[in-house]
C-alpha cells in the first residue's frame, strides 16, 4: 500500500508479485487495486471483459527500471504508477480495472510504502 502526502492510501493485491517483466506484460485475473479515503474503501477487481487482455496488450503489472505500473491498456493510463525512486506516483482510470482514480490528485508524492508477501513454506531437501 502507498500512503501519499495528502493522506490517501492506495494499493494492489498482486498474486503474481512484483518482478521485472523486461518490457513484456504480465497478467493475473486474481489481481485488484484499492483506494481508501477516510472510512470509504473502494476495491476494483480485474475486469474480465477487458479487450486489452484478450489481445495480449494488457499492462497489468510491468516491473520497469523506471518504476512500477499496475493496470493499464494499450498506451493508456494506469491504475497505479510509481516512479523508480519511489518518491512520486500517479493514479488514473485504467481499462484493466475500470477504476476511478485511487488518489485525490492524479499525481502525488509518496509518504510511505508498505509491502507484504505471503509465500508457501518451502522445506529444504
Amino acid at each position: 500500500a502507498v500512503r501519499t502526502t495528502d493522506c490517501d492510501i492506495l494499493g494492489a493485491m498482486l498474486p503474481i508479485g512484483l518482478h521485472d517483466t523486461r518490457g513484456k506484460t504480465a497478467a493475473d485475473r486474481e489481481s485488484s487495486v484499492f483506494g481508501i479515503d477516510g472510512l470509504a474503501v473502494r476495491v476494483y477487481r480485474w475486469w474480465r471483459s477487458c479487450r486489452f487482455y484478450r489481445s495480449n496488450h494488457l499492462v497489468l503489472l510491468a516491473g520497469r527500471r523506471e518504476g512500477v505500473v499496475i493496470g493499464g491498456g494499450l498506451n493508456g493510463p494506469s491504475a497505479i504508477v510509481l516512479d523508480a525512486d519511489l518518491q512520486r506516483g500517479s493514479s488514473q482510470y485504467s481499462e484493466t480495472f475500470k477504476n476511478f482514480p485511487l488518489s485525490k490528485s492524479q499525481d502525488f508524492e509518496i509518504r510511505s510504502i508498505e509491502v507484504w508477501t505471503v509465500t508457501p513454506d518451502i522445506e529444504d531437501e
